[in-house]
């Protein structure tokens, strides 16, 4: 818990040294660039107050949520709520453990402007299987239910296995792709980024992956952001289970 307080007070510090440069910026463009900064920043500190707060943070989400746009449209001009910001209602108190990582979900889809979208997957006890908690089509879900974590396996299943993002840039070009290239076309994505989740102990908790409709690397600022939702994931399984 200590390292998510670190983690929150970083939060606020970075998003109010965007809010002192932005006041200070005369270029439209500049400024609204880092009002973007701002609304992706004030989702991954969301996701961190969510873990530090417990489920009791998610009765408040929108109205604070709504209170921090706001505050940025009277400060900065011409910013109000989003669709993603208005579309999330919170759940009441002990909430299922989708509409949990459903708040990360919608930062990942936030940070990449709304062309990505993303997906939690759970282990099973015996850590040899994958199964979809929350982000794409429940027909998706039931191709992918059961899909194997090992060595010989792709994306979540690999990541899982070897405890490290496996980033396919287009799956078109990847061997290990080829038997399951109709689902990608099925569900209209060529990339696939897949990070694993694990506990401190090492234990595999799942995985979580980001989708988009074309071949897209990733970014040092997309790692990053991916590693810090997949340990806030973490704590949050860890606490929920």
């Amino acid at each position: 818990m200590a390292n998510v307080s670190k983690k929150i007070s970083e939060c606020r510090a970075y998003i109010a040294d965007l809010r002192k440069r932005e006041k200070a910026e005369t270029d439209p463009a500049a400024k609204a660039e880092l009002q973007g900064l701002q609304l992706q920043w004030l989702e991954v500190l969301d996701s961190y107050e969510l873990v530090a707060d417990g489920n009791s943070f998610l009765t408040g989400l929108r109205a604070r949520r709504y209170s921090r746009l706001q505050e940025m449209a009277q400060t900065a001009g011409g910013i109000g709520p989003t669709s993603l910001s208005a579309a999330i209602t919170p759940p009441d108190n002990g909430a299922p453990l989708a509409d949990l990582l459903e708040v990360l979900i919608c930062t990942a889809v936030e940070h990449s402007n709304g062309k990505a979208r993303a997906a939690f997957y759970l282990s099973d006890a015996a850590e040899s299987e994958l199964r979809h908690v929350v982000g794409m089509p429940r027909e998706y879900a039931r191709h992918v239910d059961g899909f194997v974590i090992g060595e010989q396996s792709l994306a979540c299943g690999l990541a899982v296995a070897t405890r490290q993002p496996i980033v396919t840039r287009d799956v078109h070009g990847e061997p290990r792709w080829q038997p399951w290239l109709w689902l990608a076309r099925e569900f209209d994505y060529r990339a696939c980024w897949s990070f694993p989740i694990a506990a401190p102990s090492g234990r595999a908790l799942g995985s979580f992956a980001i989708y988009h409709s074309q071949p897209h690397e990733a970014t040092p600022r997309d790692l990053e952001l991916a590693s810090l939702l997949t340990r806030t994931a973490a704590t949050i399984i860890a606490r929920h289970g």
